[in-house]
């Protein structure tokens, strides 16, 4: 005779622990390829302009998310002078490494996703199923954003003059650093939320939730109060801890062994 609830169980637990390990894998692939990038480019250089009025202390960061044509060159410096070429080659080459960069992390926002609605999903399947689904469309959006982003910033560097910029690539590139960055608030705003619906609101809970509120709303005022530049820099930081957390948890749940979800 079939006993289904334990049937189910067994099913169950054989999905959490292929997501847990999922985790861990495109975890650690978030970290390579980040590495990847940092290491190909030879650093991750200040801006030409720094100390400068956004607030900025690194390149990549700055040169993201210009605001005028004159920006390009505050953070790229002249193209005729030896700071200008090599900052330009660093971020063409961590623009083309970060297209490798960008599919793991997002592959790993989705694997979270996933893994936290199976905590749940079983007890409030509408809501969880809306979340989740949510996570997935954020993650989409924003690499599209990336992917068009790179394009973007590939083509700024080989502008020699102001006058020569594009207006309309500008605008594009402003559109589209946007999806990025706002798309990474809202997956951060949802994990907030997320972990300590499925951890409580115990250690672990609080501690994820910290971290991702504080990258969500530090990113966001970024954009928002003039010269806070390095807001953005420290939301990308923090959410780099809390990637670095999730990895950590995914190796506490796999060495418990213990279902989460029943």
């Amino acid at each position: 005779m079939l006993h289904l609830p334990l049937i189910k169980r067994e099913i169950n637990m054989v999905l959490e622990k292929k997501y847990i390990i999922a985790v861990i894998i495109l975890g650690i692939l978030t970290f390579g390829s980040l590495a990847l990038m940092t290491v190909q480019a030879g650093g991750n250089p200040k801006p030409a302009t720094h100390p400068n009025f956004r607030g900025f202390h690194t390149a990549i960061v700055w040169f993201e998310v210009l605001e005028s044509p004159r920006e390009l060159f505050m953070v790229l410096g002249s193209p005729e002078k030896e700071q200008g070429v090599e900052l330009r080659k660093i971020m063409n080459t961590m623009n083309r490494y970060d297209f490798l960069f960008m599919v793991c992390y997002n592959l790993f926002f989705a694997t979270l996703f996933f893994l936290l609605f199976h905590v749940r999903g079983e007890k409030h399947a509408t809501i969880e199923k809306v979340l989740l689904y949510f996570g997935i469309a954020v993650s989409l959006c924003i690499l599209l954003g990336d992917i068009l982003e790179n394009t973007r910033l590939l083509e700024l560097t080989g502008y020699k003059t102001e006058a020569d910029i594009k207006l309309d690539s500008l605008h594009l590139l402003q559109t589209y650093t946007r999806i990025k960055w706002f798309g990474i608030f809202a997956a951060s705003l949802l994990l907030a939320v997320q972990y300590p619906r499925s951890f409580g609101m115990g250690f672990i809970g609080c501690a994820f939730f910290l971290v991702f509120i504080a990258s969500s709303i530090a990113g966001a005022l970024s954009f928002m109060i003039p010269g806070s530049g390095f807001l953005l820099e420290f939301s990308a930081n923090i959410l780099g801890l809390g990637w670095l957390m999730a990895i950590v948890h995914g190796f506490v749940l796999y060495r418990s062994g213990r279902a989460l979800s029943t």
